[in-house]
C-alpha cells in the first residue's frame, strides 16, 4: 500500500472488524517568525468516509474528531493543544462524505521533541488512536537558515488573511510525501531566514532547488531550478517542478542557499516517493554507452553478470530493480555489461570501479554472516538492510523470551533520512538463522503498527485488532530493548 510509506499515517480499526475505521493523514513542518520565534505547523487530513456521522440540530449529518497534540521533552509535557474538528455537514448521506483538512500553528522553542498525536471519533469513541513522531526544531540567528519544506497541493493569492495564508498566498498543504502518477507537478513552500542580517540590505543571493536520488544522493539535471532573491528578514520560496517523466522511486527534494560567489551556505533535504509505472528503463538507452576498456567489459560470463546484478537489489532504486527483475538470461552479454557499468557510473562518475569493488566486499561479508544453505546473504532481510545502511551501531538480541519469537533489534544512530533508526527482525519459523524484517521506523521500510503483537504470537494468538502493544509476559524485554537497544 504505497501511501503508507514515508509519512505518518494514522490508520486504525476502532472497535471491531465491522466497525468504521478512523483514517487520517498527518504531516508537519517547522518555521521561524522574527517576532515570536520557532513554531510548528501541523497538517491533518481526515478521510470523511472513515468517520461516524450523526444528525445535528440542523437535521444535517456531521462527524466530529477530537484532536490532541502533546509535545514531550525528556518525558515531560512541554506543550499541548486539544480541540474538536467538525466535518462538513451534509443533508444527503447516500454518497461519499468529503475529506477535510486542518492546519494548526503552535509556538515551540528550539529543541528535540516527541509529538504524540491522539485522534478520537466522538461518535465512535471506543478509544483514541495514537501515533508518535520525533521532531527537532533548530533555528539560528547567526547563519542563513532554511525552514522545513512543506509540500503543496495548490496555492493562490490571498483575498483575505486566514490560517492557510502565508506571505500573500493561500497555501493548501499536500499531506503526504507520496506522489502517484496522476500528479505531474511537485509544488513546495519554504522560507529563508537571516539573509538581510548576513548579506546586508538589497543584496542578491541564489536559491537552488533540485531532485536527487535518495539512494545515491545523485542530482538529476532535468529536475533543477534557480531563483534569485533580495535579502530580507524572511524570504519565501514557492515553486514547482514538473515530475511527469520522473520514474518510480525514492527521492529527496533539495533546497540550497548560495551566496554571490556560489558558495553553499545551507541546504535542506526532504524525502518523497514517486509512483510512475509507465516510465521504465529502456534497454536501448544503453546503446550509446561506451564500455571499452572498462571493468564491466572484462566480465565476460553471463552467469557472473546476472549474479552481480542480483547483488545490487538492496541499493538499487525501483526502476533499476524493475529492469533487473526481468529474465536477464534473455539479454545479450554486452547489454548486461552496459547496464552494470551504467549503474556504478551513476553513483560514482570518477571512479565507478572502486565503488563496485567496495560494495562487492560488503556483499561477501553479509554472505559469510547471513547466508545459509542455498540462500545468499544479500537475499536475506538482515543482509539487505546491512548493505543498504551499513553495519548497525548496536544490535540487541533476544532468542529465548518465553512468549516471543527469537528477535533482534538493530539500532542506527543515523541513516540518510532518519535519526535513531531501528529495525526489528524475527524468526517465526524457529528454524535456522533466517530472521525476517518485522518492523522499522525508517521511511520507505516495512512499518507494522501491530509488530509487538505479531512478535508475541509464539504463545499468544491475540485476536484483538485494536491491540498494538501485546501482553505483559514474564521475562519479556521487548519495550526496553526497542527504546534503548544495547
Amino acid at each position: 500500500m504505497k501511501r503508507l510509506i514515508g509519512v505518518f499515517i494514522l490508520f486504525f480499526i476502532l472497535s471491531s472488524c465491522s466497525a468504521k475505521k478512523l483514517e487520517a493523514y498527518f504531516s508537519c513542518s517547522t518555521f521561524y517568525s522574527p517576532e515570536s520565534g520557532p513554531y510548528i505547523e501541523t497538517y491533518l487530513s481526515i478521510i470523511g468516509n472513515s468517520l461516524q456521522h450523526i444528525e445535528n440540530k440542523n437535521t444535517q449529518y456531521q462527524g466530529t474528531v477530537e484532536v490532541l497534540y502533546i509535545f514531550y521533552q525528556n518525558d515531560k509535557i512541554s506543550n499541548f493543544k486539544k480541540f474538536k474538528l467538525l466535518s462538513p455537514a451534509l443533508t444527503d448521506t447516500t454518497g461519499s462524505f468529503p475529506n477535510f483538512l486542518d492546519q494548526q500553528r503552535i509556538l515551540l522553542p528550539n529543541g528535540n521533541y516527541k509529538l504524540e498525536i491522539q485522534l478520537t471519533d466522538i461518535n465512535n469513541p471506543d478509544k483514541p488512536v495514537t501515533s508518535i513522531q520525533e521532531l527537532t526544531i533548530e533555528y539560528s540567528n547567526n547563519k542563513v537558515d532554511i525552514s522545513q519544506v512543506e509540500f503543496v497541493e495548490s496555492y493562490k493569492k490571498s483575498e483575505k488573511q486566514g490560517i492557510l495564508s502565508k506571505s500573500g498566498f493561500d497555501v493548501i498543504p499536500y499531506v503526504s510525501n507520496y506522489f502517484p502518477n496522476n500528479m505531474d507537478r511537485l509544488k513546495f513552500y519554504c522560507e529563508i531566514y537571516n539573509s538581510k542580517k548576513l548579506f546586508g540590505d538589497n543584496s542578491m543571493y541564489l536559491i537552488k532547488y533540485y531532485i536527487e536520488k535518495y539512494e545515491s544522493a545523485r542530482a538529476l539535471s532535468n529536475y533543477l531550478g534557480f531563483v534569485r532573491q533580495n535579502s530580507d528578514q524572511v524570504n519565501v520560496v514557492l515553486r514547482e517542478i514538473n515530475i511527469e517523466q520522473l520514474p518510480t522511486g525514492n527521492y529527496n527534494l533539495v533546497v540550497e542557499v548560495r551566496n554571490r560567489e556560489n558558495e553553499l551556505l545551507n541546504t535542506k533535504k526532504t524525502f518523497f516517493q514517486r509512483l510512475n509505472p509507465d516510465i521504465q528503463i529502456d534497454p536501448n538507452d544503453f546503446n550509446t554507452l561506451n564500455i571499452y576498456s572498462t571493468f564491466a567489459e572484462n566480465i565476460k560470463s553471463k552467469d557472473t553478470l546476472i549474479e552481480y546484478i542480483n547483488t545490487l537489489r538492496p541499493i538499487a532504486d525501483r526502476m533499476e530493480n524493475n529492469f533487473a527483475s526481468k529474465d536477464l538470461a534473455t539479454y545479450e552479454v554486452e547489454l548486461l555489461q552496459k547496464y552494470f557499468y551504467s549503474f556504478w557510473l551513476s553513483r560514482n562518475e570518477s571512479t565507478p570501479e572502486k565503488e563496485w569493488i567496495e560494495y562487492n566486499n560488503k556483499v561477501a561479508e553479509v554472505d559469510e554472516v547471513y547466508g545459509f544453505i542455498n540462500i545468499k546473504g544479500y537475499d536475506t532481510d538482515r543482509g539487505q538492510i546491512q548493505l543498504k545502511y551499513g553495519k548497525p551501531n548496536q544490535i540487541a538480541k533476544s532468542y529465548n523470551e518465553p512468549s516471543s519469537y527469537p528477535y533482534e533489534i538493530w539500532h542506527y544512530y543515523k541513516t540518510p533520512n532518519k535519526s535513531d533508526a531501528k529495525f526489528v527482525f524475527y524468526n517465526p519459523s524457529l528454524v535456522g538463522e533466517n530472521f525476517e524484517l518485522l518492523h522499522s521506523n525508517v521511511y520507505g521500510e516495512l512499518n507494522d503498527y501491530r509488530w509487538k503483537v505479531r512478535l508475541q504470537k509464539r504463545n499468544d494468538q491475540n485476536p484483538n485488532l485494536d491491540d498494538t502493544e501485546g501482553s505483559e509476559h514474564f521475562g519479556g524485554r521487548l519495550d526496553n530493548l526497542f527504546e534503548s537497544p544495547r
